[in-house]
């Protein structure tokens, strides 16, 4: 893990349908949700403190904000990023 690197325990399964835990940073997961739901690579963005300030989402996850979601954009997709670590991806 990086220093300065917010990670978060995402909801998930394998394969087989069974839970595991596994921590992602949360720059790899919204870039990985962006390609999911669109064309872009995630190698293609730059790095998320381009698109979203990095207070705001350290504040989003340590429990000091009341806020349970963060919505910013990247190129022409609005995001909504949830405490959870679920993330939405819409059209702009």
């Amino acid at each position: 893990m990086c220093p300065g690197t917010i990670y978060v325990i995402p909801d998930g399964a394998d394969e087989d349908g069974e839970p595991w835990v596994h921590p992602r940073a949360i720059d790899a997961l919204v870039f990985d949700t962006l390609a999911e739901t669109t064309d872009y690579d995630p190698e293609a963005f730059d790095p998320l403190t381009e698109y979203v300030d990095q207070a705001a989402l350290t504040s989003l996850f340590d429990d000091t904000d009341d806020a349970t979601e963060l919505s910013f954009s990247v190129e022409e997709y609005d995001v909504t990023l949830h405490r959870s670590g679920d993330i939405d991806v819409d059209d702009a």
